[in-house]
């Protein structure tokens, strides 16, 4: 299978004011759009416009959401998912890259 269209979910605000995680979704979307067809899901309204990336703003990663967009998509790149969405995309046929560059659940283990 041929991965021609991507998704990239983006928790973390796209724009002006960016935290780190929003800046390398923003950078691998401009980075991956001159191979694929890139979309870029962020859930602020005032992301403006990546070159050469669809931007879907105002939306956050919810399971339909997700499940919507996912469907017109070949491969899906997102840090985690909740549980109902990470077990939808393991059975649909779409490759599903976790970006583990700063792994929220190990991050997060001592306030749990």
């Amino acid at each position: 299978m041929a991965i021609e269209r991507v998704l990239l979910v983006s928790h973390e605000r796209i724009g002006d004011r960016m935290a780190g995680p929003g800046i390398r979704y923003y950078h691998l979307a401009r980075e991956l759009a001159r191979r694929f067809r890139v979309t870029l899901m962020a859930p602020n309204d005032d992301v403006g416009t990546v070159e050469g990336v669809d931007v879907v703003a105002g939306q956050r990663a919810s399971y339909g959401a997700v499940k919507a967009l996912a469907a017109k998509h070949d491969a899906v790149v997102a840090q985690h998912f909740g549980v109902r969405t990470m077990r939808y995309l393991a059975r649909a046929p779409i490759r599903v890259i976790y970006d583990l560059y700063v792994p929220f659940v190990s991050e997060n283990l001592a306030y749990h």
